[in-house]
């Protein structure tokens, strides 16, 4: 399972006679939900959900609890997880006043190499134009070779996108369904 595309009129204003062209736009599906999410990786892990929903739970507060304590949290197979601050500027060192310049505090996250690579090595599956009808000759754009034809996770560890689950297509509600 890959991504899809749709073609995207895009009128171009600034040249003459206004021509339209059409670039390849993502189609989008329903948002999952956490608890679907927390589901599925029951399933796929094979541990009861109430196990799986306090495992996360505490992985949430411990992220919280480091990055309020200054600390970047850094899952490898994901990414970085750290605080940043919009602030205030002001002429002279000595003005700054650290309560008065901080406007707001936010969580970043910067994706890992591993989770960067997946996403580079997501073939693409298909165009739908809009008549409806489905065109499969658009073939992988990304940079790795192939993916897993059955619909599962990228999986397979050092090997990149080779192995892991065949799985049944999506989660249900998620528009993936098989």
């Amino acid at each position: 399972m890959g991504l899809s595309y749709q073609p995207k009129a895009v009128t171009l204003a600034f040249k003459d006679g206004k021509p339209v062209t059409y670039k390849a736009q993502q189609v989008t599906y329903p948002t999952i939900k956490s608890k679907d999410l927390l589901a599925y990786a029951s399933n796929a892990a094979n541990v009861p959900l109430a196990n799986i929903e306090c495992c996360v739970q505490g992985l949430i507060e411990a992220i919280a609890y480091f990055c309020i304590n200054g600390h970047r949290v850094v899952l490898p197979e994901v990414g970085g997880f750290y605080l940043g601050v919009k602030s205030k500027t002001v002429n002279l060192s000595e003005n700054l006043k650290v309560t008065q310049a901080v406007q707001s505090v936010r969580l970043l996250f910067a994706a890992g190499t591993e989770l960067r690579d997946m996403m580079t090595e997501t073939p693409v599956e298909s165009i739908r134009p809009s008549n409806g009808t489905e065109h499969t000759d658009f073939a992988n754009t990304g940079s790795g070779t192939g993916g897993n034809t059955g619909g599962g996770n990228t999986g397979g560890g050092n090997g990149g996108n080779s192995g892991g689950n065949t799985g049944g297509g999506g989660l249900p509600g998620s528009g993936g369904e098989g």
